[in-house]
């Protein structure tokens, strides 16, 4: 079956909730949130960010296997920018071209939303996924020096990229 991108609607919240399960067991060390803080949140709190912000998912049927939000900064001088946010995708399904597909689905909704820049934050150690940002239009303005502590003590720098549209 042929994947298909699409926004999550605001009653599927469990799905929702399954995908970002998903990433942060199969990605732990890319992701600000540990699994054990995303299982202490309630049910309520999926559907509700979902009626407040988009996330588009890639999904293979009716199971979500991919998924990325955005986020409208919200002061008044800084409502021309969003935040691109919990990129993932499922290893199987790397290398189909739906990734790039995802983001460039989350850069059309941005558009649409008036934005005029897209910021992001990627792991230093995911060379894979910066090369996507980059090749999507992506450009480094910066790095934040051990932005995430891993479980053994070791830090993460993450990469901060802008995209204009």
């Amino acid at each position: 079956m042929a994947l298909a991108i699409r926004r999550f609607a605001a009653g599927e919240g469990p799905l929702f909730r399954q995908i970002r399960i998903d990433a942060l067991t199969a990605s732990p060390e890319t992701f600000a949130m540990t699994l054990a803080e995303e299982l202490k949140r309630e049910p309520q709190f999926y559907a509700d960010h979902l009626s407040l912000w988009p996330v588009w998912g890639v999904f293979d049927g009716e199971t979500p296997v991919g998924m990325a939000g955005l986020n409208r900064h919200t002061g008044v001088k800084t409502e021309h920018k969003g935040v691109l946010w919990g990129m993932f995708l499922a290893a199987d399904h790397r290398g189909s071209g739906a990734a790039a597909g995802l983001i460039e689905t989350v850069l059309t909704g941005a558009r649409d939303m008036g934005l005029r820049q897209v910021h992001l934050t990627c792991a230093e150690t995911n060379p894979r996924a910066l090369a996507l940002y980059r090749r999507l239009g992506f450009a480094q303005y910066g790095l934040e020096p051990s932005a995430l502590r891993q479980p053994d003590g070791v830090f993460i720098n993450d990469v901060l990229m802008v995209r204009e549209l």
